[in-house]
């Protein structure tokens, strides 16, 4: 399983178990929060280390670089992906709002803007 989707599935059980969320113990980035919680539970970027930080950014440059050349269905997934892995989460929807315009009966582009 893809350590994204472990942190999300961790997420949500923790907030529907009514304990302390696993980002309020993580130091925070900024002091406005990336998303909410059904109980309206702030959720913030958690620190990171400045590798995994300085390869996250590489990897958004690298998918921005690739949608100029070519903005298939697939570059428009993984730019919003990208983002979505730096917790830009409001961005991430945006960069799929975008590729629905281009393509607008992809239902993986859906989906993906449905998960953000």
């Amino acid at each position: 399983m893809r350590p994204l989707m472990v942190f999300s599935v961790l997420l949500f059980l923790m907030s529907c178990s009514g304990q302390e969320s696993a980002t309020s113990k993580v130091e925070n980035l900024s002091s406005k929060p990336v998303a909410y919680s059904f109980q309206d539970e702030p959720f913030f970027e958690p620190k990171r280390s400045s590798q995994v930080q300085e390869k996250l950014e590489g990897n958004l440059k690298a998918a921005l670089e690739r949608i100029g050349k070519d903005s298939s269905e697939m570059n428009y997934i993984w730019w919003g992906r990208r983002l979505a892995y730096m917790s830009r989460y409001p961005d991430a929807i945006k960069a799929f709002s975008k590729g629905l315009k281009v393509y607008p009966n992809s239902y993986r582009l859906y989906r993906h803007r449905g998960h953000r």
